[in-house]
């Protein structure tokens, strides 16, 4: 079985299915793989990237930095900046939300 059998997104997969379990409405938050093929980068950067949009904003591109152990935004209004913990993806999902103004629905019931 190859990697994209495994994981269509690679390490970003886990990433990707938060973003469709926060339930917003279809086609609101769009988010899909890209990758930078053939084209020439830097040593050690990212070859794999979230590309996330909603309607005209975007698309930003997301990656995963080993080092820090998080989501690393690439590019978009917070360039560099972290997205969320690699260990905790819901809580990327709904930070990405929030940067497009998107009010994710709460975890859990009210008490």
């Amino acid at each position: 079985m190859s990697r994209s059998d495994a994981t269509p997104y690679g390490r970003l997969n886990s990433l990707w299915e938060a973003i469709r379990l926060l339930n917003l409405p279809r086609g609101l938050l769009s988010a899909d793989c890209v990758s930078v093929g053939d084209e020439p980068r830097t040593p050690g950067a990212p070859d794999l990237f979230l590309r996330v949009s909603k309607g005209e904003v975007g698309p930003y591109l997301i990656a995963v930095d080993d080092t820090a152990g998080v989501f690393r935004w690439v590019s978009g209004p917070d360039t560099a900046g972290q997205v969320g913990p690699l260990s905790d993806p819901g809580q990327a999902a709904r930070a990405i939300a929030l940067l497009f103004g998107l009010e994710p629905p709460r975890r859990g019931r009210p008490h």
